[in-house]
């Protein structure tokens, strides 16, 4: 808990959850804020309370996801009070500490004073995103359509705050191959009721060494199957889980209701992205379709070199053999090579798994698939 003066900023807690809603729901229309395609239930994300004795004055959320960390929402109940900018110098520390190359945040084309705010903060215009919030409309009907000072709504503006600098000559890829501790990672599982308990319990392994060793689960945002099993294991052992949903499945029967944060977007496309973008690492456990296509996209991904993040599957009750044999026949048959190969990594022990994904190091001459070079 910090002051400034008499104004006390502390941790967003679950007391302060009602109020929260409240106050967003009479700044923005519902406690639900869009941001960049994503729909973002505010209330539930973490954040800091500015109070003075029992009187709340404000509040900012935030989302830490890759190397940055977006302030979701800031509200103050008084201006030119030093409110705003005592609750942003917490999530500031917040950023920083977690090792954020920045901080940055959206605002709209009407909201003059928040242009005035962030700039006078340090903020800088980094992007402009024209009539983002026709898009924004579809998954937050709330949205006017004319917003404060009689502007049109139309656009997304972009403010980001840098926070480090990328050493000279190393770029996102340099950063991902570096081995050591992780701290979120991305699991892709089926959701599936219809499977034998041993499957859940295998997933509940995985949530629980995950949480164990304090890495956050960023998964498909589902309550049933194995999606529940792994997020219930990690809840329950005391870990943060993060769900991201498209809006057609965030329906009471397949949501996740207990979840760190849940985060809502518009498509299967637009998840799988947020998942490739936050996660440091990949996990596949047991699944379906969903769970082939989605292992098998970010491993091409790596294979391309758009990523150099670890893969690897929990091979439960050796659910994964007759997969391990093709993918083995398609490197005898010559459809991949060598260092494709080994992009995958396989064991039964979650804890094993984990560690060897911390100790991945990209092989050499995945080049070769692009400049068609021949094995010598």
């Amino acid at each position: 808990m910090a002051g400034e003066g008499d104004l006390v900023i502390r941790e967003f807690g679950e007391r302060d959850r009602a109020w929260a809603e409240r106050l967003l729901s009479e700044q923005w229309g519902s406690a639900w804020i869009v941001s960049r395609g994503a729909l973002h239930e505010a209330a539930r994300l973490p954040g800091f309370v500015a109070s003075r004795g029992e009187e709340l004055l404000g509040l900012v959320t935030y989302h830490l996801h890759g190397s940055s960390c977006e302030i979701v929402s800031l509200d103050a109940a008084e201006a030119g009070k030093g409110i705003g900018t005592a609750l942003l110098r917490r999530v500031h520390e917040v950023a920083r500490s977690a090792g954020c190359a920045r901080l940055w945040l959206i605002t709209t084309n009407d909201n003059l004073e928040a242009l005035q705010f962030y700039q006078r903060q340090g903020f800088h215009l980094a992007r402009l995103h024209p009539d983002a919030l026709e898009a924004s409309r579809r998954l937050k009907p709330e949205i006017p359509e004319v917003g404060r000072h009689g502007i049109p709504l139309r656009d997304e503006l972009e403010l980001e705050l840098p926070l480090a600098e990328v050493e000279a000559g190393q770029g996102s890829q340099g950063q991902e191959s570096r081995p050591g501790r992780l701290s979120r990672v991305c699991v892709y599982c089926g959701s599936s009721d219809a499977v034998r308990p041993e499957y859940r319990e295998a997933a509940g392994a995985m949530g629980r060494a995950l949480a164990r060793r304090g890495v956050t689960v960023i998964f498909g945002g589902g309550g049933t199957g194995l999606m529940g099993a792994v997020a219930d294991a990690a809840i329950e052992a005391g870990g943060q889980v993060i769900g991201i949903i498209p809006k057609s499945f965030n329906t009471r029967a397949l949501a996740h209701s207990r979840l760190t944060e849940l985060r809502v977007v518009a498509s299967m496309h637009e998840r799988k992205a947020a998942m490739a973008e936050i996660g440091e690492a990949f996990i596949a456990l047991p699944g379906g379709f969903g769970t082939f296509e989605e292992l098998f996209e970010i491993l091409t991904w790596a294979q391309i070199g758009l990523h150099s993040k670890p893969v690897g599957i929990l091979n439960a009750l050796d659910y994964f053999r007759p997969l391990l044999t093709l993918i083995e026949h398609t490197r005898a048959e010559g459809f991949i090579y060598d260092e494709h190969r080994a992009l995958l990594m396989s064991e039964a022990d979650p804890e094993r798994l984990i560690s060897r994904l911390e100790a991945y190091v990209p092989p050499s001459g995945l080049q070769r698939w692009v400049t068609r070079e021949e094995q010598g």
